[in-house]
């Protein structure tokens, strides 16, 4: 039989399908573009607080010193933002209410936009997945609703838009579109095959969008260790490790936690909770480098002269990676845990390694990352294909392994969705 026109029919739902990617492809756009000038605007101000400040302050303050002053101004716009509109949003709001509403309202973009930049730039331990997530998905919602589309659309645009910008930012649409399904995707329907490919499409065209307005092309985000073929017993490794990084991870989910309940009353006073964030950062200023941002840029270089440390001070490192990060995000400052977590967890491999010789430091270092993060959020989906894609492919099966290893320590631990308190989101963690 022939198809027919009939809204049930297969030539129909082809159409609908199609016309949903194509919406999908236009948000991607849209997510990478938005994705690139967002980035920017984020290097710049660091690059104008930790470089550039000393030159323009007077004095003959050096870079550090001329920094820390600019952590105290960015402090304050902080505080005033607070002040003026309240603090606009929580690490993980948005993925509950895309659970609960399928959209993202859009009226505190601008709010969480400045909060983010101030945030990224001032030295926190903080990723930019978390604003990523606020800012391309209620991008994803607007859009879609000027459109007029119907909502049962406006949730897939805002899962497309959030999966463009995870596409754009990491240079590969299947890590944009996994990403964005394990963060968002706390009930199965909400994400199906139609969704996915949604996503699938909006970041292949996030990425376009992304390298025209930023004029490079990506290249890989970490540059890690030479590793030959693979060997059994590489995997072998890799159940031990998930396991240590699975039971780091769990330790994050509850420092976070308890993080959360003690700083209740500094969040609800926006100068003290400012002064408490950024006091840290100040400190970490002047002890170590690898002791400010998310680690994005700093995983590169501690792998090219982490061997030079000793085990005890990359296990320390890493330990206050993650204990900077926890407090960060519970007291002033807006941002993700991914690359934190990533950081911790290459410095955590390298004191294996050296500890252990007879395990490969790839090997040691991608396998606590994988377990590490796949525990603390949990996303071993993507932490497997976006480990697989930047480092060496003959990993893969130790990323995999560990990944998953980690993922069932989490569940073992924490049979049922961990609470926070009231206030405090824990992104897919949380309840």
């Amino acid at each position: 039989m022939t198809a027919t026109s009939d809204s049930g029919s297969p030539r129909e739902s082809v159409r609908e399908e199609a016309v949903t990617l194509g919406f999908a492809g236009l948000i991607g756009m849209l997510s990478g573009l938005l994705t690139a000038g967002f980035l920017l605007v984020v290097h710049f101000t660091e690059k104008l607080i930790w470089h550039d400040l000393a030159h323009i302050l007077p004095g003959d303050l050096s870079e550090t010193s001329a920094a820390v002053v600019g952590v105290g101004i960015l402090a304050f716009g902080i505080a005033l933002l607070f002040r003026i509109v309240g603090r606009p949003t929580e690490f993980g709001h948005a993925e509950h209410e895309y659970t609960h509403d399928g959209r993202l309202d859009p009226r505190t973009f601008g709010p969480i936009a400045l909060w983010s930049v101030f945030s990224l730039a001032s030295g926190a331990v903080a990723g930019p997945e978390a604003p990523l997530i606020d800012l391309s998905g209620q991008l994803g919602t607007f859009v879609s609703e000027r459109l007029g589309l119907r909502i049962e659309r406006v949730t897939v645009m805002t899962y497309a838009a959030i999966a463009g910008a995870f596409g754009g930012f990491f240079g590969s649409a299947p890590v944009g579109a996994l990403i964005a399904m394990e963060l968002l995707g706390q009930h199965a329907k909400k994400i199906d095959r139609r969704t996915l490919l949604a996503g699938l499409v909006s970041g292949a065209m996030a990425y376009v969008a992304y390298v025209l307005a930023s004029g490079t092309v990506l290249g890989p985000i970490f540059v890690f260790p030479e590793y030959g073929a693979p060997r059994l017993v590489d995997v072998a490794f890799a159940v031990p490790l998930g396991v240590l990084g699975g039971l780091v991870g769990i330790g994050y989910v509850v420092l976070r936690i308890r993080l959360g309940a003690a700083t209740r009353s500094l969040r609800e006073s926006p100068a003290l909770g400012v002064v408490a964030g950024a006091v840290t950062v100040a400190i970490a200023a002047f002890v170590s480098p690898y002791l400010l941002f998310s680690g994005q840029s700093q995983v590169s270089v501690l792998l090219e002269t982490g061997l030079k440390y000793s085990a005890l001070f990359l296990i320390a490192i890493g330990i206050a990676k993650i204990l900077l990060s926890a407090w960060h995000l519970s007291t002033a400052y807006f941002g993700g845990p991914i690359f934190p977590l990533m950081f911790s967890g290459a410095c955590f491999g390298l004191a294996v390694h050296q500890l252990m010789p007879a395990i490969p430091a790839g090997v040691a270092i991608f396998a606590l990352m994988a377990s590490l993060v796949a525990a603390a959020l949990p996303i071993p989906l993507s932490a497997t294909v976006f480990l697989g894609l930047v480092g060496q492919p003959n990993l893969v099966s130790v990323i995999a392994i560990a990944a998953v290893v980690g993922y069932l320590v989490r569940a073992a631990a924490m049979p049922k969705a961990p609470e926070a308190p009231k206030g405090v989101r824990l992104g897919a963690s949380a309840t």
